[in-house]
């Protein structure tokens, strides 16, 4: 950014607007942008002091100065402050002989009527809840926060909370929680009449059975619910994700505009002759045939390869499963034997299909292999029967194969959507670049075949 004069006399264009419209336009710079900002004059030098938008962030700065600097600067540079604020962002991880000092910047924010707040200090290392849950919480969210009346997004990590503590929510939006132990959330949640946002990700300790409102996005990642049950009387509902292992999903109502639904159940059980496991099975199909039902108005819907191993295990699957408005589904699958009639079952009820996705998630190695059930599928001439469905026939015209290694059941499976695809017009082909770079030659030898079997639809080869 050049303030200086241009053409003899004249000031460049920056420098003719007025110092509100400079604020603005150095609010939308990511924060560190807009401090760079005061050294272009003496002019600029103060502007940086009125940005609306603050985010202290430690990656951004740990590697220049230390911890104890950062902390310090921070504070000097609120001291400086001049303006009023829209969002205030403090990430540091494991804050331990920094409580006092983020208290006084978060007493800062709410002070100048923060309307958006996040506050992170979550470890990097964690990976799962059960580590998270060895470590005590460090900093506990200040009761000025609780008393805020303008809030109206807060996304806290690692910080102690405790939702039944909130006295003047009535303006909250967005509500984003991670790496705690979380209870009594649903004390919350009727004190937010403008709620639409819920993203609960990595706590454990959930006490939650229902959920209610005006939400109409919600989130959760790889939470631990005591109860294996929860249910939702949400009929606004838009945007449903759930990743975690599973427990008992409820839908008390249904919105018929939904747009949608991602479910990634994190089972890494295979599907063996064990008659215990196989009763699990059962009623695990019983159970996501159930939830797709619910969710049956979703325009969006992705699915994990544990989902279409046990769709087909419960006793009557094409009875329990109803059709669904789906245009664009992801199929997340292993591509083993166990998942193809679960694939054909979710196909079989897209009768309005436009795009499907098959990503091919590569199966983990095992060290100790088990029998699993197939269903009597030969993985080398399933692919070749004359099976077609209502969305091949009318109504499917895109297919996309991410992680794309031309092996002989990729290639089986891409063959039978081009043959049966009577109005397919695109199949988008996406190639690692490592893959790329090891076997280029036959990638494209094999883009270049599945080409030549169809004169309607163009194989398009992505390196990604």
């Amino acid at each position: 950014m050049d303030t200086k004069r241009v053409s003899g006399s004249q000031p460049d264009m920056l420098s003719s607007l007025p110092d509100v419209l400079l604020i603005l336009i150095i609010s939308l710079l990511p924060f560190n942008e807009g401090i760079r900002t005061s050294v272009l004059s003496k002019r600029w030098k103060n502007l940086c002091y009125e940005i609306k938008n603050i985010a202290f962030k430690e990656p951004n700065y740990i590697n220049n100065v230390g911890r104890i600097l950062f902390v310090r600067s921070m504070r000097l540079w609120v001291a400086r402050f001049q303006g009023i604020i829209e969002s205030f962002e403090i990430s540091l991880s494991n804050p331990v002989g920094f409580v006092a000092d983020i208290e006084y910047l978060i007493d800062f924010a709410v002070s100048r009527q923060v309307k958006k707040l996040i506050l992170d200090f979550s470890n990097p290392s964690l990976r799962t809840t059960l580590d998270a849950s060895l470590l005590q919480v460090v900093f506990e969210l200040p009761a000025s926060v609780y008393r805020l009346r303008t809030l109206e997004s807060l996304c806290i990590s690692a910080c102690g909370f405790d939702p039944s503590r909130f006295t003047n929510p009535e303006l909250l939006r967005s509500l984003s929680i991670s790496w705690i132990s979380l209870k009594q959330v649903e004390s919350l949640l009727p004190k937010c009449p403008l709620l639409e946002s819920l993203s609960i990700k990595h706590c454990w300790d959930l006490d939650i059975m229902m959920i209610a409102g005006q939400i109409r996005e919600l989130v959760f990642v790889n939470c631990d619910f005591p109860l294996m049950s929860c249910s939702f009387d949400l009929p606004n509902i838009e945007i449903f994700k759930y990743t975690g292992y599973m427990i008992c999903l409820h839908f008390r109502s249904v919105n018929t505009m939904m747009k949608e639904v991602y479910l990634n159940f994190d089972e890494e059980k295979e599907l063996d002759t064990d008659p215990f496991a196989i009763f699990l099975h059962k009623a695990g199909g019983k159970f996501v045939s159930r939830l797709l039902n619910a969710c049956r108005f979703a325009k969006t819907l992705t699915v994990c390869p544990y989902l279409l191993q046990v769709i087909q295990e419960c006793d009557i699957p094409a009875f329990l499963l109803r059709d669904v408005d789906v245009r664009y589904l992801v199929l997340r699958t292993k591509m083993q034997p166990k998942e193809f009639m679960g694939i054909r079952l979710l196909l079989d009820n897209c009768p309005d299909l436009e795009t499907l996705t098959i990503d091919h998630v590569h199966p983990k190695p095992s060290a100790s292999p088990r029998t699993s059930l197939s269903h009597g599928i030969d993985p080398q001439t399933h692919w070749l029967q004359n099976i077609s469905y209502k969305c091949l026939r009318r109504t499917l015209r895109v297919v996309v194969f991410k992680n794309f290694i031309g092996s002989f059941d990729q290639l089986q499976l891409l063959q039978h959507f081009i043959r049966t695809g009577d109005l397919l017009e695109r199949v988008d082909v996406h190639v690692r670049d490592k893959v790329m770079k090891l076997g280029e030659w036959w990638v494209r030898d094999q883009v270049m075949m599945l080409q030549k079997t169809t004169n309607r639809a163009k194989i398009i080869l992505h390196s990604v």
